[in-house]
């Protein structure tokens, strides 16, 4: 296998060798001469040239052509040049005829290709030498090429126009020369606007490029005649979608121009430009578009049918209505029984009338597009209808994924078909309100379970009311274990969920789990509702399972499950046993407990030792031989092994060792090595070496890797790195470079198979998905030891992946020693290294990569993703010399750039940039993605004056531009847009996804929450109560589910929409009406810490005392077992306000009533969220021991800044200087100085001033920015 930079040296000239070998050719056919002629003129050497082309035949009308060019090349005869060019345009329109008719073959043979290529590089030779040619001469004669364009045949424009068809770069550079020295006269425009309507597709396609670059909306008409014209070949009207789109993006005409242009070329035969056309219809939001937008619905090209549905989306409501009318017409409106003709402007729907099969087909697609597009948009008059439809086979599917879509808005009318609507359609509702989760439905799914006389119904309203988690549903959920089978199953899953152990559904529990004639799936789910529950009387009910040789293996072990959840003391036993038996197959299994036990008296008397509880059915075995023995299945041996990693204990640990060692079966093997990670100690260790080292099975060693990496220690280096370099089995590298993160011994190893580069492992080199991990462990294990290891690598790293890989890990760590060398490859030829090197320095915050990286930005002949890359560096830097520069980016014709600067001003806080931001925000034909960042810099910079700008972007419907929106003017603090923040934040028809924290955080309802809670005042004080008591909505999530099940942990349930609004609220005085829930959801132990805390957060913000907390209940978490309680409640202590236990804070951050470093920075912080005066000698204190770790001595620092008195500025300013002078730990400066912005006091000027001049990035940035706060100074910068 070629080694990865000899492939991509060749990727270099590849173009060029194809260039070459494409115009000389050397076919049999072809004249000799000419192929000299053309190798003379591709490198410029034309004396060669011309005596080739002397020596050919002169009936070859290629060598005719080229001859005349070349004896004009020092000529200005304007007619003697119109003369050639009109002629050398009559031949090349007979050779692209040729060419043509050969592409029109269905089934061209080897001599068909053979002519195309033959007539492409005729064509290419005479309009590369006419081209280059002329370029020339122009520059002797300048007034040659306008006495050309006088000529009236446009002859000189059509052969340009031609040329643009070459190969040879330059002598398409020749052309774009040529072109540009035309201007934009009317003369040129109309030679343009002829040659659009030229037979050659290609001229008719850079005539409308051309057109349309001179941005003059008087061409509209020209653009709309060649969408209007049917023949007019795809690139060619394709071009006439781009050119309107330069138009209006440009300014040089108003969005509605365009849209009858647009509205044409939505009958356009060609799919792509009916997609784009769609794309610019939906992005002006025009209402006018909406009856051409629908008639896509029916297009059979989901690209265009999508794009049509997301412009339908962005008009929003308008849409609705025509909508609707699909639906009620069953789409024969869009396609009626009888062709009248209509299919000749809209072709793509021609094929419904194949058949009837094909129309029921398009009519049932059409309808399923018009559902998909109201799902979206949200409409409550759309509900009703998509309801009906749930009782059609042919589109229930899509009806009820657009009730889920539609969420809030969708449930009060699904509540009343629930209760009344048919059999089908009551199976769909309970559905939909299962998967929306709105709590609005608790109480008639709860009667629906109960009295539905549908089992269906029964069953779904089980499931919605396990996932919503409401302790209200538990009676009928317990009733409903009695039920037919799928409703018991579903019920039992539900209280599992719910998680409330109650006598009477357990003991249902406990008598399906046991349930021999009950189907398995039912006994499973009772199973595992009793993992959940974790009772201690299902102890000896599930040792019943475990020992029942009739019982299946899945529930054997899923028994199992639940033993190592309760932990019962008589539990341990019985698992030792069971792994010791070691062997799956029979004979095996009964020799090997035959040499254990010896007698058959001994195996009983061990299992009477377990003082199993044993039942009719399920009675002790009676062993009368040893042939009667049956083994224990490996699956349940398997769950053995992972119950005691989750048990503990050093009783063990000698048994899953010798499980590692021993068992038979890999799964086995696999669960022990899991257990012993867990457990750890010098024992596990060497054991799961030996495993790794050694074990056949590729799941075992790779089992025995991640162990290794959970347990650590020098000791386990070696051994992963051997795996690294030599395990045939690719998960098992995988997971021993995954294993050696943090593990800084093993970095010069880690970077010694990085150099191997990618390719196949049995040739030497090392697979993509390994070589990532090691990267990612590299980056991880980050130190000036790694750079140094990585930096000695890259000097002699040929091949440009492992070349790319160093500057990657070098950029990422942007350890100062590496800046240097990261910074030359700035220089280097291969694209993707300049690009991960520009895209890096920014992180080594060093002032001195700015003018390198401005330099980049500034080179127009740099790659745009370089650039763009370069921007991502500056905008790390904040450097204030990047400014101007960045204004002018942001109007360059990349979209990468425009992007990246936009975000860079914001970073900046540029307010000179708020206008053109202003101007790309309210172009709709500017990516989403551009007018997305320049709302989040206009948020950054804070000029208020955009606030208009931003409260209309709001009503954009479609990607991140509104939620950008929300956000910036809660950093605006526009009051003016209150309301429509709140509207916001009530409107139920936005999805509230509490699923995880990303989800809740990026729904624009939590944005508006957070916007208001800065904003603050009484109105959104008042909003953001009633969603915070608002029980419809109350979705409880489970935090880190699968990976706490795993270890047997009880589930953490969060509400993560609802959290936001706790901390959107921090800073307001809510009304009194909030306190009562607070206090209630504060103190109820179902809820989980986290939510507890949030409550009572929210409780001390509120203005009554009338609910008071329960205090003895908040010490016992400041001391509770769990660290994360402890972290949690130390915060939510200071975010409450409550200054009654400042003491026991002050005691956890000094260390003299807690060990755990987290738990003590979480006190410090809460101490700076009560910013009482009274801490500030404790909080010096800390700050000053350098004893105490540096993040705490950091925490104490920002709260200082909070408290900001002169006492804690003049602790402040005396702590910066003596770091600075010391130029030690950089993040605790920068947090020093965030506290002297914070507290804004003259005190610190004259040290900020000085920090200025410090060459780190961040420090000098922070310090302009702090004393911006303090003197309203801009220091070089542009700010508000």
């Amino acid at each position: 296998m070629n080694r990865t930079c000899n492939v991509l040296k060749i990727g270099i000239y590849l173009p060029l060798i194809a260039v070459i070998t494409f115009l000389l050719a050397c076919g049999e056919k072809e004249n000799r001469d000419i192929i000299e002629a053309r190798a003379a003129i591709v490198s410029a050497d034309y004396a060669a040239a011309q005596t080739a082309v002397e020596r050919t035949d002169t009936r070859n009308q290629e060598a005719q052509h080229l001859r005349a060019f070349l004896q004009l090349r020092t000529q200005g005869d304007a007619a003697q040049w119109h003369e050639a060019i009109v002629k050398a345009n009559a031949y090349l329109e007979t050779v692209t005829t040729d060419i043509r008719a050969i592409l029109s073959l269905e089934d061209p043979d080897s001599d068909d290709l053979d002519q195309q290529e033959r007539l492409i590089r005729i064509q290419n030779s005479i309009s590369g030498l006419f081209a280059i040619s002329l370029a020339e001469v122009v520059e002797k004669h300048s007034e040659l090429l306008m006495e050309l364009v006088e000529y009236p045949d446009a002859a000189v424009v059509n052969a340009l126009l031609a040329a643009e068809k070459c190969y040879q770069p330059n002598a398409r550079t020749a052309v774009s020369q040529l072109m540009n020295k035309f201007g934009h006269g009317e003369t040129v425009a109309e030679l343009l606007k002829q040659a659009t309507r030229h037979q050659d597709p290609a001229i008719q396609k850079e005539a409308v490029r051309h057109l349309g670059a001179m941005q003059n909306s008087e061409f509209i008409p020209t653009f709309e005649a060649v969408l209007t014209e049917t023949e007019n070949a795809p690139e060619a009207t394709y071009r006439a979608i781009t050119a309107l789109e330069q138009l209006a993006s440009s300014g040089a005409a108003e969005g509605s121009d365009i849209v009858p242009a647009l509205q044409l070329a939505l009958r356009n035969n060609s799919a792509q430009v009916r997609m784009h056309a769609a794309k610019l219809l939906g992005r002006i939001q025009t209402e006018t578009a909406v009856p051409d937008l629908i008639r896509l619905l029916s297009d059979q090209n989901s690209y265009v049918k999508d794009t049509a549905i997301d412009a339908l989306n962005r008009i929003g409501d308008p849409a609705t209505a025509p909508l609707l009318e699909v639906l009620e017409t069953k789409a024969r409106n869009l396609i009626p029984d009888e062709d009248t003709g209509f299919t000749t402007d809209y072709q793509y729907i021609a094929s419904a009338y194949i058949d009837e099969l094909w129309m029921k087909k398009y009519r049932i697609a059409t309808q399923a597009a018009a559902i998909q597009t109201l799902g979206l948009l949200r409409s409550e008059e759309a509900v009703q209808p998509l309801i009906k439809e749930l009782a059609n086979e042919e589109l229930q599917a899509q009806a009820l994924a657009a009730l889920v879509a539609m969420q809030g808005a969708a449930v009060p009318r699904m509540l009343g078909t629930l209760k009344n609507g048919t059999d089908e359609t009551r199976i769909r509702i309970a559905d939909a309100l299962g998967q929306i989760g709105d709590r609005r439905a608790i109480e008639p799914l709860i009667e629906a379970l109960t009295d539905d006389p549908h089992k269906e119904v029964k069953a779904l309203a089980a499931t919605a009311l396990g996932n919503m988690r409401t302790r209200r549903a538990i009676p009928a959920l317990t009733e409903a274990l009695t039920y037919d089978d799928t409703t018991a199953t579903n019920a039992a899953t539900a209280l599992g969920k719910i998680n409330v152990a109650t006598e009477d559904a357990v003991q249902k529990l406990i008598i399906m789990a046991l349930g021999k004639q009950m189907r398995e799936t039912l006994r499973l789910a009772a199973i595992d509702a009793l993992w959940q529950l974790k009772p201690v009387e299902a102890t000896q009910p599930m040792l019943l399972l475990v020992f029942s040789d009739e019982t299946s293996p899945i529930i054997r072990a899923n028994a199992v499950k639940v033993l190592s959840r309760i932990k019962a003391p008589e539990t341990t036993p019985v698992l030792l046993w069971v792994l010791s038996t070691q062997f799956d197959e029979i004979s095996e299994f009964q020799r090997h407990m035959k040499r254990q036990y010896k007698t058959l008296d001994a195996l009983r008397a061990q299992v009477e030792s377990f003082h199993i509880q044993w039942t009719p059915d399920y009675p002790r075995a009676n062993y009368r031989t040893w042939g009667e023995l049956k083994p224990v299945p490996s699956l349940v041996r398997s769950e053995v092994a992972h119950a005691l990693g989750i048990i503990k204990g050093d009783t063990v640990i000698e048994p899953l060792i010798h499980a590692l060692e021993d068992d038979a079966r890999a799964t086995v093997r696999q669960s022990a090595a899991w257990a012993l990670g867990e457990i750890k100690g010098d024992a596990a260790t060497t054991a799961l070496i030996t495993a790794l080292k050694k074990d056949k099975q590729g799941v075992v060693r790779q089992e025995s890797a991640i162990a290794l990496g959970k347990i650590k220690g020098q000791r386990v280096v070696d051994p992963l790195l051997d795996a690294l370099r030599n395990d045939k089995y690719e998960t098992t590298r995988v997971r021993a470079a995954i294993a050696l993160r943090e593990l800084q011994a093993a970095d010069k190893g880690l970077v010694d198979i990085l150099k191997k580069g990618v390719g196949n492992f049995d040739d030497g080199y090392e697979v993509l998905s390994v070589q990532n991990e090691i990267i990612t462990a590299l980056i991880t294990n980050n130190n000036k030891a790694t750079s140094e290891f990585v930096l000695d690598a890259l000097k002699s790293a040929d091949d440009e992946w492992v070349r790319w890989a160093f500057v990657h890990i070098l950029g990422t760590s942007a350890n100062a020693v590496a800046a240097d060398a990261v910074l030359g490859e700035l220089k280097h030829p291969s694209y993707v290294i300049r690009k991960r090197a520009a895209n890096s320095l920014g992180r080594f915050k060093q002032r001195r990569m700015v003018e390198p990286l401005i330099a980049v930005l500034e080179n127009s002949d740099e790659m745009k993703s370089i650039r763009a890359a370069a921007i991502v560096s500056l905008n790390v830097l904040k450097d204030e010399r990047a400014m101007e520069l960045l204004l002018t980016a942001v109007s360059d014709e990349n979209v990468e750039v425009r992007l990246q600067a936009a975000a860079a001003l914001g970073a900046l806080k540029n307010s000179k940039a708020v206008e053109k931001l202003s101007e790309i925000v309210e172009n709709p034909l500017e990516p989403d993605n551009v007018r997305a960042a320049a709302v989040a810099a206009l948020g950054n910079i804070g000029d208020k004056s955009a606030a208009d700008v931003l409260i209309r972007a709001l009503d954009i419907r479609v990607g991140n531009i509104a939620n950008n929106a929300i956000t910036a003017l809660g950093q605006l603090e526009s009051e003016t847009a209150v309301p429509s923040l709140i509207a916001i934040l009530e409107d139920k028809r936005i999805p509230l996804d509490a699923g995880t924290a990303a989800l809740a955080n990026a729904s624009a309802r939590t944005k508006a929450a957070r916007a208001l809670g800065t904003i603050g005042g009484t109105r959104a004080a008042e909003a953001l109560g009633r969603r915070l008591i608002d029980d419809t909505e109350y979705f409880v999530a489970l935090e880190d589910a699968a990976n706490r099940k795993n270890l047997g942990l009880n589930d953490r349930r969060r509400n993560w929409s609802w959290r936001v609004f706790v901390i959107a609220v921090k800073k307001l005085d809510l009304p009194a009406f909030v306190a009562p829930k607070m206090a209630e959801r504060a103190a109820d132990k179902w809820e989980s810490n986290p939510v507890r805390n949030a409550a009572m957060v929210a409780l001390g913000r509120c203005k009554t005392v009338a609910a008071a907390l329960d205090t003895s209940d908040l010490k016992e978490r400041l001391t509770h077992p769990d660290v994360d309680t402890r972290k949690a409640t130390a915060l939510a202590i200071g975010e409450a306000g409550l200054s009654e236990f400042i003491p026991d804070l002050v005691q956890i951050m000094k260390g003299e009533t807690e060990n755990n470093k987290d738990v003590r920075r979480l006190a410090t912080q809460g101490l700076g969220e009560l910013a009482d005066p009274s801490t500030t000698d404790a909080l010096i204190e800390v700050m000053n021991n350098d004893d105490n770790h540096v993040e705490i001595r950091r925490d104490a620092s920002r709260a200082l800044g909070k408290i900001a008195s002169d006492k804690a500025v003049t602790a402040l300013v005396e702590k910066l200087r003596a770091l600075h002078e010391a130029q030690i730990t950089r993040g605790f400066r920068l947090d020093v100085i965030r506290a002297l912005g914070d507290a804004k006091n003259a005190n610190a000027v004259s040290l900020l001033e000085m920090l200025l001049e410090d060459q780190d990035a961040d420090i000098h940035f922070l310090a302009a920015a702090a004393l911006f706060e303090i003197t309203g100074k801009g220091y070089g910068y542009n700010r508000i």
